[in-house]
């Protein structure tokens, strides 16, 4: 497969801009994407994210920011992931990181899902949380089946000796 190029050329980067002006700010994410990966052929969603990130700014240059520890706590806070910010700064994701750990500003996280690390994301709830809900749930069924009680069929050991104690 061949290499994807680093740097958008002026013509893919006037195609992508004028595709970020065409689309509002509600449009998804996604649909941006597709648009342009239709535009060049032969790239990742991920690298279609980079070059929209990248026109955004080209398109609205009052949407860049220089980068400090209280201009990404607030992009942060208004949502924004790291690729965003990264690309509004003027910066790589890998200059983010690194001027992120040199100020202790806090744990970069540029994935989704689950968090290895021991921060959770906004908006999602801890272990006690969880099994509190959980004790809640249960209290609004009421009680299930007593302790100590079985589903249904016991299996019997009928017809065989009694094994021998281990002593």
């Amino acid at each position: 497969m061949a290499r994807v190029p680093t740097e958008l050329s002026e013509t893919q980067l006037k195609k992508v801009v004028a595709l970020v002006k065409k689309f509002d700010d509600e449009e998804k994410d996604a649909s941006k994407f597709d648009a342009i990966q239709d535009i060049i052929k032969g790239i990742s969603r991920q690298i279609a994210a980079r070059y929209l990130y990248e026109a955004e700014v080209v398109a609205d240059p009052k949407l860049k920011f220089k980068l400090s520890a209280a201009t990404y706590k607030k992009a942060k806070a208004d949502g924004l992931r790291e690729e965003r910010i990264a690309a509004r700064t003027g910066k790589t994701l890998g200059e983010l990181k690194a001027f992120l750990a040199a100020n202790n500003v806090g744990p970069i996280y540029a994935g989704k899902g689950r968090r290895f690390d021991g921060s959770a994301p906004n908006g999602t709830t801890t272990k006690k949380a969880a099994t509190a809900a959980k004790k809640e749930t249960a209290a609004k069924r009421g009680p299930g089946r007593p302790k100590g009680s079985t589903s249904g069929k016991v299996k019997k050991r009928s017809g065989l000796k009694p094994r021998p104690s281990r002593t």
